[in-house]
C-alpha cells in the first residue's frame, strides 16, 4: 500500500513539474493566473496532509 502512495506521489511531482514548466512559459502573459495555481495546490497539498 505504501509502495503505491509513494510511486504516485512520485508520479504526480513529475507530471507536476511539467505543468509548472508549462505555466512557467505562459506566466510571462498570465503571472496572476500563475500565482492562482500556486495557491490552489498549497491548499491542496496541506488538506493531504
Amino acid at each position: 500500500m505504501t509502495t503505491i502512495v509513494i510511486y504516485a506521489h512520485v508520479l504526480d511531482s513529475s507530471v507536476t513539474i511539467k505543468i509548472e514548466y508549462l505555466l512557467l512559459v505562459l506566466s510571462k502573459k498570465n503571472a496572476s493566473l500563475l500565482d492562482t495555481l500556486g495557491q490552489s495546490k498549497r491548499s491542496i497539498a496541506s488538506q493531504l496532509f
